[in-house]
């Protein structure tokens, strides 16, 4: 199952250690800091449990938010 989320670009979703997968993408101007994206992806990813697959991509975009899609398994 895939749980479409858009939150505000300094928004971390709420723990949730069921889930298997997320991508997150990340949008925003074109001098986007890398290295912004790369600590916000570890601090998401902390959010679920240890060993969660993370995929992440950047999108020029004229406001930063951050899009995340989330994979659980079914019950």
């Amino acid at each position: 199952m895939y749980l479409g989320r858009h939150s505000p670009w300094d928004a971390l979703p709420t723990t949730d250690r069921a889930v298997q997968g997320v991508q997150l993408i990340f949008r925003g101007s074109a001098d986007l800091s890398m290295f912004e994206v790369m600590e916000k992806s570890e601090a998401i990813a902390g959010c679920f449990a240890d060993g969660v697959n993370v995929l992440w991509q950047i999108e020029i975009y004229d406001k930063n938010e951050i899009l995340i899609f989330v994979a659980q398994p079914m019950p």
